[in-house]
């Protein structure tokens, strides 16, 4: 069996890479120092991966939506509540 590399190459113009939006209405939660301090204390346990939302939602009482606020803005948020 041989193994053959494929090559990919960005189309500048969007191509067939759908442009990322700047449109940001589920990153714009508001979410509070409480709310991130339960998604910490979740990660930093290390009792699941948290990639598994249902599972942190568990542990967090966070919901699905507050959850991947938080993933998608994790730097913004570990920056503006961290220790």
């Amino acid at each position: 069996m041989s193994y053959r590399a494929r090559s990919y190459s960005l189309a500048t113009d969007g191509g067939s890479i759908p442009p990322t939006s700047t449109n940001n209405n589920n990153n714009n939660m508001n979410i509070t120092q409480d709310e991130f301090d339960a998604y910490e204390d979740v990660r930093e346990s290390g009792v699941t991966n948290m990639f598994d939302v249902s599972t942190v939602s568990d542990y967090s009482g966070l919901n699905k939506e507050q959850i991947m606020a938080i993933m998608k803005n994790y730097s913004e948020l570990n920056e503006k509540y961290g220790n």
